[in-house]
């Protein structure tokens, strides 16, 4: 079954090309702090029911707080228990900064560059 269906959000929430329904595809935007947690923490709840996989693509991200690292840590958390797996497309330094800075980055698979 193919997703035909884009939604665009702020952080674009899209099915990965080719229309895979089994892996998602998130790009988060150039900010990552509290102010955008409740909306993206709404977004991940809805990517966590029952996909496969979810690619992050975070390469755009330049402000980042503890806020916006804690959700991820969350999302990784979450998606052991559910069997499902997160993948990092792309990275940026900003956000491989401040996962190092809060001793994260192995809990968000950043330990490399990605």
């Amino acid at each position: 079954m193919k997703n035909e269906e884009t939604v665009v959000m702020k952080h674009d929430l899209l099915a990965e090309p080719g229309g895979n329904v089994d892996a998602l595809e998130l790009n988060l935007e150039d900010s990552l702090t509290i102010v955008e947690v409740g909306e993206l923490h709404q977004v991940l709840l809805g990517m966590l029911n029952g996909v496969g996989t979810i690619n992050l693509r975070g390469g755009e991200v330049i402000r980042v707080d503890g806020a916006g690292i804690q959700l991820l840590a969350a999302l990784m958390k979450e998606a052991v228990q559910r069997q499902m797996q997160v993948r990092w497309v792309n990275s940026s330094t900003a956000l491989r900064t401040a996962a190092a800075q809060l001793g994260l980055n192995s809990v968000l698979g950043l330990d490399e560059k990605v």
